[in-house]
């Protein structure tokens, strides 16, 4: 699946290396560009740097509880992104891998 022309808002992509950067480099790949928010502003832009160093199109956003502004900082984000449409995922949730089926 691509992602050509679609702007992917990804949070939680603040800590290197754990499912959310991994998620993003993802998106990257297949042609996303992507806004990265996060709670913590230097890792958020390492982030999106290297994505960009790689060839992909990220913007990092702090958005740190105590930061204010907080509708301009996404709206400003997403203003340096080029996209035709808008693709939206928040968050990421884990599931447990169902039980398997048991065989007599």
């Amino acid at each position: 699946m691509t992602y050509e022309n679609k702007t992917v808002i990804l949070t939680g992509v603040g800590r290197p290396g754990q499912v959310g950067e991994v998620v993003a480099r993802a998106f990257a790949e297949r042609g996303a560009a992507l806004a990265l928010v996060s709670r913590t502003k230097d890792e958020v832009e390492q982030c999106a740097e290297s994505i960009v160093a790689a060839g992909g199109r990220a913007r990092g956003v702090f958005l740190g509880i105590l930061a204010g502004g907080l509708f301009k900082a996404i709206v400003g984000g997403l203003l340096l992104l080029v996209a035709a449409a808008l693709t939206v995922f928040i968050g990421i949730r884990i599931r447990p891998p169902a039980p398997a089926a048991t065989v007599d």
